[in-house]
C-alpha cells in the first residue's frame, strides 16, 4: 500500500474498493462451482 499512501482518506478508498472486487470475485467462484456439483449429483442420480 506504500504508493498509494497519501495525506487524505484516498488510500483507505482505494484498498477498501480492491477488498471488495476481491471478494465479490470469491463469492462468484463460490457460486459456480456449488451450481456446477449439484448439475453433477442431478446427472448421476
Amino acid at each position: 500500500t506504500l504508493p498509494l499512501m497519501s495525506y487524505g482518506g484516498s488510500h483507505l478508498l482505494t484498498e477498501f474498493a480492491a477488498l471488495g472486487m476481491l471478494m465479490g470475485m470469491r463469492r462468484n467462484a463460490r457460486v459456480t462451482v456449488r451450481a456446477r456439483d449439484e448439475t453433477e449429483l442431478i446427472g448421476a442420480i
